[in-house]
């Protein structure tokens, strides 16, 4: 069978060019779109769409009815001599997929969905890059499928305009590209007015000098085709739900540690690893002028700064305690994203990394879905699946110093060891905060178990162990002694497991013995750590490295052309 060229597909009269790209962008690799369109029998097709995670994609069979125009010819999604009807096929799938084949559900939209939705690839999506020229050549002598376009969200309309007379909010194709130029095709299937130096052929295809295309072209979408030309693929799919406990947003909030974490070993990855993640398609939803919107979701992807941390060590985490090793570009609103962690990037034998599937800001009641894809099997859990208990107790009030403070903590182990997690998160402020491990003497001395080791950071995270057998430990979170005044603070204890008891000593009590282990005079020998104030990280959780916020409107992503 020979293959449809990627300029023999013309738009038509919907505002889908984010679909027609696609297709082009596919067409322009040598795609065998056998293997999304296919006939067993007269009058009946069958086109294969991906949605949600799933792996192989849904059937949706339709009849061969294409809405046409009296002496026009189909009016919508066509071939551009009229021979050929796949085009028209594949566009009324998605409008049955979509529900009820209405077409105008397809109106608006990007080409890293549609390329999901055609390939069951998730694709990434590039902002505001000053230099394509490597990004597209890789991906180009790859194979892999790209669209492109000048995004504006601020301007609404369908003939604005940007350099050398290129659409605003449309949806192109990559065709081609070398070391001195870089070919695009429009959906529309003419040159549109385009004034730049190469010129276009006629038929759509426009080409750019490296120059040309940096100036005026601010996305690409990406579709990473190597990745499965290497052989067999292995893929885990997961349906999950952002609640009140589990949605943390990106890491610019304090909440980060709240999000579930897929965990596993750095020496899993050998070759590579995609990361997927999705919400549901809200175009089946959605009311006749509706603007589709999708809430902006990311992907990241951590280390543990211990090497020999285990996996219940990602319940603590708060910025000093990992390292960011990869992330999206920015959080998008946009119905899929897509991370890929190569062998390369990751340190052999460096313990576990955890991923993190998250939205921006904290949003509850959310579904969402999440894939890997990979060469090899990866071994992989969640955090939530690890413990099958977890008491969580918060206390508030005002801290101060070693010598002032009046929060203590007792913690007893009742039959077996039990893990648990202080955090300790100083209230609108920046101060160097720590905890200190004790044991009660008798005669009500107090012998240090750990001294503190304080970090300047708006939040740390504390791990201990209490033995079982019924003795109990103290814990007491302090202020380092250079500080003046007491700070509002949260404590939130996370005890992984059961049978502990825990409970909040008397505060007059423990004014007894102020000084006693005090920063400058420790009354008794062990422990470990030391009195000074450590700066392991910036002051305020930045894993994301101040995470970026996309604020494109779907509806104005490649609109309504």
């Amino acid at each position: 069978m020979t293959l449809p060229k990627y300029d023999e597909i013309v738009q038509g009269h919907n505002g889908d060019c984010f679909l027609v790209a696609s297709i082009a962008a596919l067409l322009a690799v040598n795609f065998d779109f056998t293997q999304i369109v296919s006939s067993k029998e007269k009058g009946k097709y069958e086109v294969k769409i991906f949605s949600e995670g799933g792996e192989r994609g849904e059937v949706v069979i339709i009849d061969g009815l294409i809405p046409c125009g009296v002496g026009v010819g189909a009016i919508f999604a066509h071939s551009r001599n009229g021979d050929m009807s796949c085009f028209g096929v594949i566009e009324k799938a998605f409008a049955k997929f979509e529900g009820l084949c209405e077409f105008w559900r397809l109106k608006g939209g990007n080409v890293s969905e549609c390329l999901y939705s055609l390939t069951g690839l998730g694709c990434e999506d590039l902002h505001d890059v000053k230099n394509w020229k490597p990004i597209i050549l890789t991906n180009w002598n790859s194979k892999n499928p790209m669209g492109t376009g000048h995004i504006d969200t601020h301007e609404k309309g369908d003939n604005l305009r940007t350099n050398y007379n290129i659409r605003k909010n449309h949806a192109y194709a990559i065709v081609d590209a070398d070391n001195n130029i870089v070919k695009i095709y429009n959906p529309h299937g003419n040159d549109d007015g385009f004034k730049g130096k190469k010129g276009g052929d006629g038929a759509g295809t426009l080409s750019f000098s490296w120059e040309e295309f940096n100036k005026v072209m601010n996305r690409l979408q990406v579709c990473p085709f190597n990745n499965i030309s290497e052989g067999v693929m292995n893929y885990k799919n997961w349906t999950k739900e952002f609640t009140h406990d589990t949605a943390g947003g990106c890491s610019n909030f304090s909440s980060f540690r709240f999000n579930d974490v897929l965990i596993m070993k750095s020496e899993e990855i050998t070759s590579y690893v995609t990361f997927m993640m999705g919400t549901n398609d809200v175009r089946k939803i959605i009311e006749h002028g509706d603007s589709i919107k999708y809430p902006e979701i990311g992907i990241t992807i951590i280390k543990l700064n211990d090497k020999k941390g285990v996996k219940e060590d990602f319940y603590g985490l708060t910025p000093e305690k990992y390292t960011v090793i990869k992330k999206t570009r920015c959080f998008a609103n946009k119905r899929e994203t897509v991370l890929t962690l190569e062998s390369k990037e990751v340190e052999k034998n460096g313990g576990y990394l955890g991923i993190i599937f998250s939205t921006y800001e904290p949003i509850n009641n959310l579904p969402y879905w999440t894939a890997i894809r990979s060469k090899n099997e990866i071994e992989c859990m969640w955090r939530s699946t690890l413990v099958p208990k977890i008491t969580t107790l918060y206390y508030k009030g005002k801290l101060g110093t070693t010598e002032k403070s009046t929060t203590y903590l007792e913690v007893k182990g009742v039959g077996r060891s039990v893990k648990f997690f202080v955090f300790l998160k100083g209230v609108g402020v920046v101060k160097p905060l720590g905890v200190w491990l004790l044991k009660m003497e008798e005669g009500g001395e107090y012998k240090v178990l750990e001294k503190p080791e304080f970090i300047k950071a708006t939040e740390i995270t504390w791990k201990g162990v209490i033995e079982g057998g019924g003795e109990g430990v103290v814990i007491c979170p302090a202020l380092h002694g250079s500080v003046k005044g007491d700070v509002e603070t949260e404590i939130e204890v996370k005890v992984l497991g059961e049978g502990f008891e825990m409970r909040r000593l008397n505060d007059e009590k423990c004014k007894i013995y102020p000084g006693k282990f005090g920063e400058k005079k420790v009354l008794v020998k062990g422990g470990k750590g030391g009195n000074k104030i450590v700066k392991k990280k910036t002051v305020k959780p930045v894993g994301f490295a101040g995470a970026k916020k996309g604020l494109d409107n779907i509806s104005d992503l490649y609109g309504s052309l």
